[in-house]
């Protein structure tokens, strides 16, 4: 996503973004809230008077700012609307007239935001600066078709797909025509690999797919490197690490970051480490469960006696809470990061994050055992009880 600007004003922010491909809208979708302002260009149909009381429709193109009142993702479809009222003066439509926006790619977006906080603040900076801070490239590769992600604290984004048909080989004649063709491609991608890539930041290249078109592609970037003496090439030649996957769609990534050679390499990456906390959870829940809790009123209660060592919290349990009950979920972050407790916010659009909501979107990992807060909703359902039999 392009950042086009940002100004602060006291607690309010307004930023404009351009939205490049389609996991931005997705990242759209957990920045923009009801009851911020948005504006953009958009279409819509309005009635023109031709005379005798007669009236004609014709589609307007025009820029609206509406104050947000529903926010909709269509995740098959990859869609985002945006539902409001109109608050600026506009020759077609009056002020607090319903509009909807369909945000689309490559448009012009700009979101004021009223209550703007330090998650806000992350989730902005991480998903308009994705080549400066990933340390991980994921390059999966097969005959002619090659995926690149790239991995951040918390994001795996989606850069390219190359796709390049490759010659058959011939079983009498030579395969001249099938190695140019997986030479070209293994050139365009090699290419795109670079232009794609902060090489000073990057930590390492994580190839992967099946069979051996990673090897035959590591084995080129070598050739070129040695006949060229190219300094971007010979800068990435040792960051390169091979990993066998059973594809190169999106499922490949999560096979990639469950390999325990991998995890070595990139132990410091929230994306992995997401994985490795919620499986710890679902350990303890089985084994030990007096060292963890769940739901809101419980992780609240183990805050509040900074017993949180770990805390699990999804992007949905922010997005779907009134500005009250995200600044108290804003300063009980605070709170468990100054008790030298680790936060982990979960992306809905991962299976850690579904698995994670499925379990009411917000859990903690507990420093030490907490009872005190069971005893006092059984005294409190005692109470209840007392109060109806009565």
């Amino acid at each position: 996503m392009k950042l086009l600007f940002r100004k602060r004003d006291n607690e309010d922010m307004a930023f404009g973004v351009v939205a490049e491909e389609d996991d931005d809208l997705w990242h759209l979708y957990n920045l923009i809230s009801i009851h911020d302002e948005v504006e953009t260009s958009t279409t819509r149909k309005v009635h023109k008077d031709i005379g005798n009381n007669t009236y004609a429709t014709e589609i307007r193109k025009m820029k609206l700012t509406l104050m947000i009142t529903k926010v909709d993702f269509d995740s098959v479809n990859n869609s985002l609307r945006l539902s409001g009222k109109n608050i600026k003066n506009n020759d077609y439509v009056k002020m607090g007239q319903y509009h909807t926006f369909e945000i689309g790619l490559n448009e012009k977006i700009k979101i004021k935001k009223k209550n703007w906080d330090s998650v806000y603040r992350e989730k902005l900076e991480e998903c308009t600066n994705v080549q400066i801070n990933s340390k991980v490239a994921i390059l999966l590769v097969s005959c002619g078709e090659a995926q690149m992600y790239l991995l951040t604290e918390n994001l795996c984004k989606h850069i390219f797909t190359l796709n390049k048909v490759i010659k058959k080989k011939r079983e009498k004649n030579n395969n001249s025509l099938y190695a140019k063709s997986m030479c070209a491609f293994f050139q365009q991608l090699l290419l795109q690999l670079l232009k794609n890539v902060n090489i000073q930041n990057m930590q390492c290249i994580v190839l992967g797919g099946p069979g051996f078109f990673k090897n035959d592609f590591l084995q080129f970037v070598y050739e070129k490197s040695e006949q060229k003496n190219d300094k971007d090439v010979l800068s990435i030649k040792s960051k390169f690490l091979i990993v066998k996957t059973s594809s190169i769609n999106r499922n490949a990534v999560n096979e990639i970051l469950s390999d325990e050679k991998i995890k070595k390499q990139i132990l410091n990456m929230k994306v992995v480490s997401h994985m490795d906390v919620l499986n710890r959870f679902y350990k303890l829940f089985d084994k030990c469960e007096e060292k963890i809790c769940y739901g809101e009123g419980d992780v609240r209660y183990a805050a509040s006696l900074q017993a949180i060592e770990s805390l699990l919290i999804t992007d949905r349990t922010f997005r779907n809470c009134d500005v009250v009950t995200r600044k108290a979920y804003v300063a009980m972050l605070r709170d468990v990061k100054n008790s030298g407790g680790r936060v982990f916010i979960f992306p809905d659009n991962h299976t850690t994050g579904e698995q994670l909501n499925a379990l009411t979107g917000i859990a903690a990992i507990l420093k030490f055992p907490v009872y005190a807060q069971e005893g006092e909703r059984q005294e409190e359902k005692r109470q209840e009880e007392k109060r109806q039999d009565e």
